[in-house]
This record gives C-alpha cells, sequence and structure tokens, in this order.
C-alpha cells in the first residue's frame, strides 16, 4: 500500500478544504502535490487566486448533503490521494488502498464516500469534471472514469480525433474581442478543460477554459502534454498579448468576472502558426467556431462599425447611414422653417 502524506505535511494541511481562505504554506504544499510542483515557494509568485477559488468551489459541492458523499475534510485528505492518483495504477486499486489506508486511521468510510473523493481530486489535479458527485448535477460536459488508471482516462478522452477537414486560416481579426463586437459571441468562462471551446445552448455563447496558470505549471503528467500545448495556443489565438485594444478589453473582463490573470500573458501566434493544421485536439471547434464567426451578419450599428471584413459592404452600409441621417436632418431644417413661416404669417410684426 502506497504512504499517505508524511506528518510534518500532514500538519500543514490540516485546515477544513471548505474554508475560504487558505494560508501562504497551505497553498504552496497544495500546489506541490496537485499540480507536483514543489520548486514552487510560499508566499507563490504565480497568480493562484482564480485556482483555490476553484478549489473552495469544487470541495464545497463535493461534500454538500453534510459530506455523505466524500472522504476528504481536511487539506491533507485531498494531498493523500492526489499522491494515489498519479501513480499509474487502476481505479479500483486506488480505492482498495484508500480504503486500507482508513481502516489503519480507524476511520469508518463506505466505498461510496471514497470514490466521491478521487473524483474529487481528479477535478483539482485536473481541472476536468471527472466522474459524478452524488446528487450533484453541474451542467458541464463530464468524463466517466469506471476503470484504469486516471492518465489513460484522460488520454482516451483527449485523443486527437479529427472530424472536419475544412482549410481554415485565422487571420488576425480573428480574436475573442472581435467575436463578440462584430459576430455577438458571449463567453462562459469555464473551470473545465472539457468545456473549451464548446458552445453552450446555442451559437451564440461558447465556453473558454482561462485557467492558463494552472496549464503552464501543472506536472502530473495526467493530461497530453500536447493537449496542454494546444489550449494554451488557442488562448494565444484569441487573446494576443502584442494587441493592445484586445489586451486593455480583456484586462477589463478579467477583473469584472475574476479570471486567471495569466491569461494576459499567453503571447502571440505567427502567421504559420495560424492555420488549422496546427490544431488537433480543439481543430473541431475551432472549425465550428470559425464557420460561426464567418457566416454571422451585423444585427446592430455597433457590429456594423467594427465588422470591416467585407470592405465595400460596409463602405455602402455606411454611406447609405450617412444619407438617411442627413435626409432626415435637413427634412427636419425644412419642417422648422415652414413652421416659422406659417407663425409669421398668423403672428405679423406690430
Amino acid at each position: 500500500m502506497t504512504s499517505s502524506a508524511p506528518d510534518s505535511l500532514r500538519l500543514s494541511l490540516s485546515g477544513d478544504i471548505r474554508c475560504q481562505r487558505i494560508s501562504d504554506n497551505d497553498q504552496a504544499a497544495l500546489i506541490a502535490q496537485l499540480w507536483r510542483r514543489s520548486d514552487l515557494k510560499p508566499p507563490l509568485k504565480i497568480p493562484c487566486e482564480s485556482y483555490f477559488g476553484f478549489y473552495v468551489e469544487k470541495c464545497s459541492q463535493a461534500l454538500h448533503n453534510r459530506g455523505r458523499h466524500a472522504s476528504a475534510r481536511k487539506h491533507s485528505d485531498v494531498v493523500d490521494v492526489a499522491r494515489l492518483l498519479v501513480q499509474p495504477l487502476a481505479r479500483e486499486a486506488i480505492a482498495t488502498s484508500l480504503s486500507d489506508q482508513y481502516r489503519d486511521q480507524n476511520r469508518q468510510i463506505d466505498d461510496e464516500a471514497i470514490v466521491g473523493s478521487m473524483n474529487l481530486v481528479a477535478r483539482l489535479m485536473l481541472m476536468t469534471e471527472v466522474g459524478s458527485i452524488k446528487n450533484h448535477f453541474s451542467g458541464q460536459k463530464t468524463i466517466p472514469w469506471t476503470s484504469g488508471s486516471l492518465q489513460q482516462c484522460m488520454r482516451n478522452y483527449f485523443s486527437a480525433e479529427v472530424t472536419l477537414n475544412d482549410q481554415v486560416k485565422f487571420e488576425k481579426i480573428f480574436n475573442a474581442q472581435n467575436l463578440g463586437r462584430m459576430a455577438g459571441l458571449k463567453y462562459l468562462w469555464t473551470d473545465n478543460l472539457a468545456d473549451h471551446l464548446r458552445f453552450i445552448d446555442d451559437d451564440q455563447t461558447v465556453a473558454i477554459f482561462h485557467h492558463a496558470t494552472f496549464l503552464k505549471n501543472t506536472r502530473t503528467g495526467l493530461l497530453p502534454e500536447a493537449l496542454i500545448d494546444e489550449t494554451l495556443r488557442t488562448l494565444s489565438l484569441l487573446f494576443p498579448q502584442s494587441d493592445i485594444q484586445s489586451r486593455k478589453w480583456l484586462q477589463k473582463v478579467c477583473e469584472l468576472e475574476k479570471l486567471d490573470m495569466g491569461i494576459l500573458k499567453c503571447g502571440n501566434l505567427k502567421a504559420d502558426a495560424r492555420h488549422i493544421e496546427r490544431f488537433l485536439h480543439w481543430r473541431d471547434r475551432l472549425v465550428v467556431l470559425k464557420q460561426v464567426f464567418d457566416e454571422n451578419e451585423p444585427q446592430t450599428l455597433g457590429q456594423w462599425w467594427y465588422d470591416q471584413r467585407r470592405h465595400v459592404q460596409w463602405y455602402t452600409f455606411w454611406l447609405a447611414f450617412l444619407i438617411l441621417i442627413l435626409t432626415v436632418f435637413f427634412g427636419l431644417i425644412q419642417s422648422i422653417e415652414g413652421a416659422l413661416q406659417v407663425y409669421k404669417a398668423f403672428h405679423p410684426p406690430s
């Protein structure tokens, strides 16, 4: 049986997982185990506020209904499970190991609560909805984990299967700010990697996984490296760091929505990296996003103003709009002059 966390670590991680305030030392200790980044010392120099907001939220969800569906209570319990999940162990073997560990600690934990903790910690390590939490529905896309190791489960789910072979090149104008102001798209900022670039409910709301700090720093080996790299490149595509207007817009969104500030520093994509062939894991969703962008026609004056993809159509619209405004303006002037003449006719100066 794999040993649990050492006593010194358990002492430093003795806090309740539902506590909103996590100390600097506990944050560093959790990052060391959940991201496998023991080189990061407290206080952390990377922006982790958004991640620990996610951490507390997921822990609270798992412990609903008086905590009947998960065994974890303290941060040290989370670490104990994490140390098993990173190993190439089958799901059943991990559950057995945890059961033996709890028995040694004289803790009476049923199988359902053990599985609930495994799913919880998998979510914390992967920022992906893995498995299910009984009597809790998140509305997010969930990845089932029924057998085999967690790493194999992730590799099977995120295998690079391409069904759309459209030849697409993303112009510089293709970024998140323009998708919103030209095509009217809205964004659902998600903590679930499996929902990244997925349209929600209709073709007007797209989910974006914004946790760039997690992607840049996780070292668990549970997620395919190619997937992590490609996800970061989609963020570079949608939020180009060198585009001043886009960056200012994103800065305001980050502050308003409390997003991971790491998304502001995802770099830029060069011209040869903006071809769809450079994307495998997210290719189909990018193709759909590009199709929606290309097919959406401007509906409001604001969209007409920013949408200059069709220059002739843009100039024609605004010329017609200007003529309309001038016609109304001069018509109003003539009406006022006519009214004044009528007034003078009935009220001649004495």
